[in-house]
Formats: structure tokens, sequence, C-alpha cells
């Protein structure tokens, strides 16, 4: 996902490149070991950095593939604790009113199912 300090807008290739490593992630973080790793990894805290730049919002294959990765992530305790930490809380309301979420119904539902999950975590 870049060796930079801070991740940016990602051009179309970087882009679909990202996106099929988001893709393959999701494949295989099914079990907990797997999702732990990725939890652990620096993954979580360079996505979070791409959720930080706006134009990237706008990307709905990327969005669609980071989100789901994030929910599957976020239903176990220590993940979820790492999204947590790596800024949602700062990134949550900024997803909620991104264009692509005013205009997608799924897109909301995921980013809310995310938070849920943090939250009920964090009790």
């Amino acid at each position: 996902l870049g060796s930079g300090s801070k991740a940016g807008a990602l051009s179309e290739s970087s882009s679909k490149i990202v996106t099929k490593v988001l893709f393959t992630l999701q494949k295989i973080c099914g079990g907990e070991g797997v999702r732990n790793e990725v939890g652990d990894s620096k993954i979580l805290k360079k996505l979070m950095e791409l959720l930080e730049d706006k134009e990237n919002l706008s990307n709905v294959e990327l969005m669609n593939n980071v989100l789901h990765l994030f929910a599957l992530l976020s239903v176990a305790r220590n993940c979820s604790a790492k999204i947590q930490q790596f800024g949602w809380g700062r990134l949550y309301d900024a997803l909620m009113t991104s264009p692509l979420a005013l205009s997608q119904d799924v897109i909301r539902e995921r980013i809310q199912a995310i938070q849920n999950n943090i939250k009920s975590f964090a009790k």
C-alpha cells in the first residue's frame, strides 16, 4: 500500500492494485488468526490514511473494498480496537457525509456496522 510516510489520493492504476489486494484480504480474513494478523499489521493504518484523503472517498470500488474489509475485521475485538486506535472516530463523520455514503445506502450501512462493532467492544 505504498512505502511513503503518508497515503494520499491514489492514481487510477494504484487504486486498481489496492482494490485487488483488498479483495484478496477479504477472502482470506474468514479465520480469526488471519484477521488478527491483518489487524496487527501496518495495513490498517495505511488504509485509514487512504480514507483521510477526500479524493479517495469518491472512489466507489476502493471504498467498497476498504469498508468491506473493515467490516470483516471489526468483528474481532483486537482489530476493532486497532481501527479505533488508527483514527476511526475522526473519520466516521467524514465517511458518513461523503457523497458516496449519501448516495448509497449499502455504504452508509456498512460504515454504521463498523461503528457499531467498535462501540460494542469499547464497552
